[in-house]
């Protein structure tokens, strides 16, 4: 195994199953993936300029919870998020 793939939205299932993939990750010394989806927001033609800025922040602030999570759950390993 090479590679060991999750989805995590924070919820307490999402986050046992991230340390159980983490585990498996360093038992097998595979590559952790962990995935997260931040969803566009759907806004008028107007406002889209808006919503593509706050969209990048959303995607900033998702991005540094992941790897916190990352470095305070599964320790070191061979991980991207």
């Amino acid at each position: 195994m090479s590679c060991v793939v999750t989805a995590i939205d924070f919820s307490a299932s999402s986050v046992a199953a991230a340390k159980l993939a983490a585990q498996l990750a360093g038992e097998f010394s595979a590559q952790l993936t962990l995935a997260h989806i931040v969803e566009p927001l759907a806004v008028p033609a107007q406002w889209q300029s808006l919503a593509e800025e706050s969209g990048e922040v959303r995607v900033g602030r998702a991005h540094a919870e992941l790897n916190g999570w990352l470095s305070r759950s599964a320790g070191p390993l061979n991980a991207r998020t």
